[in-house]
């Protein structure tokens, strides 16, 4: 290069020499300056942006260190800026955020043209995108960036009513989830999709919600505008959200603008007044602001040891144990998340064989919901051994229940209220329905009642080879219960469950221990609250009295002495039938003339009062041999059901008909009749009882028939008996009589005895014998059978209504001392061989034409004022005689006018 200067004409000579030498030109811009690369008229004035340089407070730089940096960067990667770059400087725009860096570019006449330059500057900055300054690196775009240009907003809802802090104790496994869940349907009504997919950082104190939404810089989506439509939502009251179904209005919303989608700050950069709105950062309790701090939410996994009692071990020993399940449990959970969730393991003397273990959520670990439920299947899949004193423990999951204790909760209802019989209905349609919607292999079991509230479990069969999640099973009862699956009506009343509470059950039967322990967690049901110390500390109210007969008089040889052995036999088989809990709620055996009390009362461990009077419904009974008595006896008590008769006398009343005008106007026989109720009644009762049909009266408005089975036939005869009421109650069985429209029963009544059983004793059993006679009415069950005690007749008084009236014959009876049955004649003709006397009726049969008030041969009976058939030896045929003797005398005297009778017959039955 050439400079020649303070000369004028020298300066014309070197401008003409310069161009005279090859390659030189004389640089007119550079003040005569003769040169090989002279600039030209090209020049370029263009800035690039850093938009995180300055942007925030706490960051400091030198603006000759940023200028160095960037003029090596650029000098480094385009060595021809060096000769065209005539200017770096950094300016600042109020209305932009960061710095920006003003580049001149000066054309020279071998250099590149400054338009290539620039679009290599260009490039370099796409590939690039940032600058190290001191350590720091900062973005470089080529566009400035607008301050309401937000790349990401922090947005706040004031919620009326809302305490966060005190939900999120209530629900620490899913109420995070629910206010999330919450606050992105709000967002979900007032944000464009792609921005409500961005929302993260949800965070909650008291009535506060916030969180953060982005969008990168050069998106069209301006974020203070969808902001401005949420605003005047709030404002004008139409914006609520909804969590665990409570609705909170929001009164006030505000946001805070930032650019973290570009330019990320680090939480150590936070304040505690800026530290929540740098994303992915909270401040802790330690004064920092962390990307990872521990959230207040914290669930107990409770492992159980079933066979062990940690109260035994040394300290030593318990250390061991609650070192190493802290050291698995962690090194578990360190494989579903880096944050440090275990807090706290320790053990409760109440609890003699569990661990409990504190997980507290984190800002970075998964839910607290989720690695609760994958700490609780890594414990059901047995992974949690601990070797102890060479023995090998294995720690189980308390929600791995082996059952669940269920209590529901019912409205308008006292259950204990209820005869035990009706609680067994109750539970019978209760465990019916819920067995529809439960897993295979999962049942229903230890069902019982206490006031308001129905308990059971449910539990899965051991012979099951893979795991039942019995939890599953409760949401589908609790869906079930939503849905009216076990809505019922008691009195036009809807009887529905509104809560239902749960305690699961884990089976020790594991271990090579005493049950105490197993005992000990067993949590007893007291007042709709779950607990281990009602078992011991509550008395259980609940009683019933357990009655069976033993008819017949089947005591009636048995001494003082016999009679308490007897007791004491029949205590010691009822304590085997219900054992284990025999010895807890037997209170007492007694045993009556005709009958057996067994009277129970349930303790808190055992309160399964209508299994066991089931139990004992199944089992005492002659159907299954079951017997007792004094050793010294050949023949056993054999107690039989109230409801076990061996016969009975049924009367049906039809409307409006009268049987009597049927068969006197010729349309029908009384055998005719009996004959339609015969094939009747044999289209739904069973063929043995069928057969024994007897009809006893046929008249006026009602008939009266007698069914009967062998007094060792396992035929429930009540059972065959309720078959009809059931029709007679429906009002659906009736008789079609020819000419004559169909007769309809409307009430029927029944008698019950044991004559074939008793028949059946009496060659065993000396003296007399004395039936137990059930009656039951139309209205009733046969659960509700009142009992009835009447003698046996011993004298038989058959009279003809048109000569004869009872009142007559009783007060000659009553002065005999014994007592009479009395018959009307046309009931009955030639029918005595069949006659029973322990009912006063007949047993076989009878002939046709027995069933007619006409007769065939007016010579053969006569017209029979009363007969008298004695029974009972050579004394009462004494007293028969006398009888009659007196009968016919006022006989004479109160039908003086009429003729006597032509034929009297006396007959003795032995």
């Amino acid at each position: 290069m050439i400079k020649i200067v303070n000369d004028v004409n020298r300066f014309v000579d070197a401008q003409y020499e310069c161009n005279l030498v090859p390659g030189c030109h004389w640089d007119f811009y550079s003040q005569g300056i003769c040169t090989n690369n002279s600039l030209i008229p090209e020049r370029v004035k263009a800035t690039v942006t850093l938009p995180c340089l300055g942007l925030y407070s706490n960051k400091t730089f030198s603006e000759h260190d940023v200028i160095k940096q960037f003029k090596d960067l650029l000098v480094n990667e385009i060595p021809s800026l060096e000769k065209t770059m005539l200017k770096l400087r950094i300016i600042e725009d109020s209305t932009l955020i960061g710095r920006q860096i003003q580049i001149v570019l000066q054309g020279r006449v071998t250099s590149p043209s400054v338009s290539e330059i620039w679009w290599d500057i260009q490039q370099l900055i796409e590939d690039r995108q940032n600058v190290s300054v001191n350590g720091t690196r900062y973005q470089i775009v080529g566009h400035p960036v607008a301050y309401q240009q937000f790349t990401n907003m922090y947005i706040a809802l004031t919620l009326d009513r809302l305490n966060a802090d005190s939900l999120i104790q209530d629900h620490p496994l899913d109420g995070r989830e629910e206010i999330t869940q919450a606050v992105i349907e709000v967002a979900k009504s007032y944000l464009r999709p792609q921005i409500v997919k961005s929302i993260r950082d949800i965070k909650f104190s008291m009535d506060e919600v916030t969180f953060s939404v982005d969008s990168s810089y050069d998106n069209s989506i301006d974020l203070r505008s969808e902001y401005d439509i949420l605003q005047k939502a709030v404002t004008n009251g139409q914006v609520n959200v909804t969590i665990f179904d409570q609705t909170y209005d929001v009164k006030y919303v505000f946001f805070i603008g930032s650019f973290d989608h570009i330019c990320p700050r680090s939480c150590d950069e936070g304040t505690q007044s800026t530290c929540s709105i740098i994303t992915g950062c909270d401040w802790s309790n330690t004064g920092k602001c962390l990307s990872d701090v521990v959230f207040p939410e914290r669930k107990i996994i409770n492992v159980v040891f079933p066979c062990i009692d940690i109260r035994k071990l040394t300290d030593p020993e318990r250390n061991q144990l609650l070192s190493k399940t802290t050291q698995y449990i962690t090194q578990y959970l360190k494989t579903k998340t880096l944050s440090t969730v275990v807090t706290s393991v320790h053990y409760q003397k109440d609890n003699p064989n569990h661990i409990f273990i504190d997980l507290q959520a984190t800002s970075r670990s998964p839910p607290l919901s989720d690695l609760y439920k994958d700490t609780e299947q890594w414990l059901k899949d047995k992974k949690l051994e601990i070797l102890l004193n060479n023995y090998t423990l294995l720690g189980r999951s308390t929600n791995d229940f082996t059952s669940i204790s269920v209590a529901l909760e019912f409205l308008n209802i006292n259950f204990t209220e209820l005869s035990i019989y009706k609680r067994m209905d109750w539970m019978k349609e209760i465990s019916r329905r819920l067995q529809l919607i439960l897993s295979d292999g999962v049942s229903i079991d230890n069902e019982w009642f206490t006031l308001n509230y129905s308990i059971f479990d449910i539990k899965s069969s051991n012979n099951l080879s893979h795991h039942i999640d019995l939890d599953k099973d409760l949401e589908k009862i609790q869906t079930f219960i939503n849905l009216g699956g076990l809505t019922f009506h008691s009195q036009s009343n809807p009887v529905t469950p509104h809560n239902v509470l749960m305690n699961g059950n884990i089976d020790c039967s594991i271990c090579n221990l005493t049950t105490q322990i197993c005992k000990m967690e067993r949590k007893c049901f007291w007042q709709g609250k779950w607990d281990v110390k009602f078992c011991n500390a509550v008395n259980n109210p609940d009683k019933f009295t357990y009655e069976v007969l033993l008819p017949c008089n089947q005591t009636q040889t048995l001494t003082l002495d016999e009679k308490k052995e007897s007791e004491i036999v029949l205590y010691n088989k009822i304590l085997q039938l219900l054992h284990p809990a025999g010895q807890n709620i037997i209170n007492s055996v007694h045993i009556h003339q005709e009958r057996v009390m067994i009277e129970l009362q349930t303790s808190p461990l055992y309160p399964y009062l209508e299994r066991y009077a089931e139990m004992l419904q199944q089992q005492v009974d002659f159907r299954t041999g079951f017997n007792f008595g004094p050793s010294n006896k050949t023949t056993d008590l054999v107690p039989r059901h109230m409801e076990d008769f061996t016969n009975a006398e049924i009367t049906l009343n039809f409307r409006s008909i009268d049987f009597d005008a049927i068969v006197n106007s010729g349309l029908a026989s009384y055998s005719q009749i009996s004959a339609l109720f015969n094939r009747k009644i044999n289209v739904f009762m069973l063929g043995e009882i069928v057969q024994s049909y007897q009809v006893r009266t046929i008249e006026k408005d009602f008939i009266r028939f007698s069914l009967k089975k062998r007094y060792d036939s396992h035929i429930v005869l009540s059972r065959e008996i309720t078959k009809l009421k059931h029709l007679v109650d429906a009002g659906v069985f009736d008789v079609d009589i020819n000419y004559i429209r169909p007769v309809t029963a409307t009430r029927m009544s029944v008698l019950g005895t044991f004559d074939e059983l008793c028949d059946n004793l009496a060659g065993q059993i000396t003296g007399p014998v004395i039936n137990t006679l059930p009656t039951v009415a139309s209205n009733v069950s046969i659960h509700q059978i009142p009992i009835a005690m009447i003698p046996v007749p011993t004298i038989l008084v058959l009279y003809n209504r048109s000569t004869a009236n009872i009142p007559n014959l009783q007060t000659v009876i009553n002065t005999m001392y014994v007592d009479a049955c009395f018959i009307e004649m046309k009931k009955s003709p030639l029918a005595m061989e069949s006659f029973s006397w322990n009912t006063c009726s007949f047993k076989t049969p009878v002939k046709e034409n027995t069933m007619k008030t006409e007769r065939s041969d007016p010579d053969h009976i006569g017209p029979v004022q009363w007969t008298i058939i004695g029974v009972g030896g050579i004394f009462i045929l004494a007293l028969a005689l006398w009888a009659i003797q007196g009968i016919h005398e006022m006989s004479k005297k109160s039908k003086s006018k009429e003729s006597a009778p032509q034929n009297c017959s006396i007959e003795d039955t032995e």
